[in-house]
């Protein structure tokens, strides 16, 4: 059952080195909003902008790396909740 937190589609190692980098970030700092894992990803020393961020993020999210969970409207707007797969499942979810 531990093997399932760990599952991917891909090898992390398949991942370029910008790829590698933003899911450092991610797993040490998620969940959070995307905006501020930007925010922490740009004081790691990441150059990319916030829209290739976003691109890679999605590419993560559809390669199961991580889980992004958006959500729409209320007082700070539309925004993406990015989490650790499987981090708050429980074994009859799956």
């Amino acid at each position: 059952m531990e093997k399932l937190d760990n599952f991917t589609i891909k090898k992390s190692t398949d991942l370029g080195d910008e790829e590698q980098s933003i899911l450092n970030v991610l797993r040490k700092h998620a969940p959070q909003k995307i905006g501020k894992l930007y925010e922490l990803y740009k004081e790691s020393g990441g150059d990319a902008t916030y829209k290739t961020f976003q691109r890679k993020v999605a590419k993560l999210e559809k390669n199961k790396f991580i889980h992004v969970k958006k959500t729409a409207g209320g007082a700070e707007g539309n925004t993406s909740i990015i989490s650790n797969p499987n981090s708050n499942k429980t074994l009859d979810q799956f």
